[in-house]
Parts: structure tokens; sequence; C-alpha cells
């Protein structure tokens, strides 16, 4: 008992919160690397037992995990299916893309963009994105200008939602609708999302 009381004493404070911090780190799954302070990166999540802390989750470039279960392909959640749409083409009246709607599933928007080259005048119009959470239809009023002359680049409108925004409901696909301008002979729309 005095030999474990000598080693006691000659390791110290210090050496005592650094055995019951390998301890911990033990115990606790500790990560593999750190990212900004912020959070913990595994490749796989770790099981922390009820009433204990546990270090906030984020993907391999530091974006924090803010779902349930382990991250999907690109950070997107567990189970997620990425999915696209976009259209390509001379918008003179109307152009649309459509993120698709899944049989059970709630489609997301995560982020767009619309680009396009001018148009016989400038063009002020408003781009809509439909239907998402709540039955509501997002409107950019006034937010993209077709420049003056049909070779002329406007200038692009892109926007991201964080959290990424759910559809109006489950089977349900989201449209962002960019009305058109005489003389366009060039637009692009970019969608991004999931379904979960």
């Amino acid at each position: 008992m005095k030999n474990f009381a000598r080693v006691l004493f000659g390791l110290g404070l210090g050496g005592l919160l650094g055995l019951a911090g390998l301890a911990w780190g033990q115990q606790y799954n500790q990560p593999t690397s750190i990212v900004g302070n912020l959070c913990a990166f595994n490749s796989a999540l770790p099981t922390i037992t009820t009433g204990f802390p546990g270090w906030m989750q984020c993907d391999a470039q530091g974006r924090l995990i803010l779902s349930p279960g382990a991250a999907g392909a690109g950070g997107f959640p567990s189970g997620a299916t990425p999915i696209t749409a976009v259209f390509s083409g001379a918008d003179t009246s109307s152009a649309t893309a459509t993120l698709p709607a899944a049989v059970g599933k709630f489609t997301y928007i995560c982020s767009f963009n619309v680009s396009a080259l001018g148009a016989t005048a400038a063009t002020s119009v408003s781009p809509t994105i439909a239907t998402v959470a709540s039955g509501n239809t997002l409107t950019y009023a006034g937010g993209f200008t077709f420049a003056a002359g049909a070779t002329v680049g406007s200038a692009p409108l892109s926007g991201s939602f964080s959290p990424c925004l759910p559809a109006s409901a489950v089977n349900s696909g989201i449209t962002l609708t960019l009305p058109g301008a005489a003389g366009n002979t060039s637009a692009a729309i970019n969608l991004a999302g999931y379904q979960l």
C-alpha cells in the first residue's frame, strides 16, 4: 500500500488528471480528429451512453451533422438520395426546373442558381420556388434581371437553405420558375437537394 501511495504522490495532480483523461478517452470514443475545435469526425458515429457527454459530430469537410443517424454521401442525412434538376435553353416566356417527387419521401431543396444571357431590353422578373413547407411559394420579387442585349451576360441569382427546405408534402416535387424575356437565347436553372 505504501508503494501505491508513493506512485500516486509521485504522479502529482497533473499526472492523475492525465491518467483520468486517458481512461475517459478509452471509455467515450474520442474523435479521430478535431475540426476547428467545434466537432469530431468519425467514419462511423460513436454510441454515447445515456447521461454522459459526447462530441458534436461533423462530416469530413467540418460541417456539423444536425440530423439523427450517420451522415450519408456528401454530408446529406443518413438514407438521403441526392438529386439535382436543370433547365438549359432559351427563355422567352417561362422556364422551369423541378426536383422530382418520390413515393413515400419528402423532397428537399438545398440550393439554386439562375443565370442567363440578356434579352432585347433589360427585363426584371420574379423567380419563384414552389411549393415548400407550409404550402408556401418563395418569390424573389424583381430578383433576376435579364441584361439589355441578347449576347450580354446577366448577373446570376443564387441561394442556399440551411437547413434544406422540404416540399409541402410527401411525394411532392419542388419547382423553380424563371419568367422569360423577349429575345433571350440562353438561360440556365440549377437545383440541388435530396429525397428522404
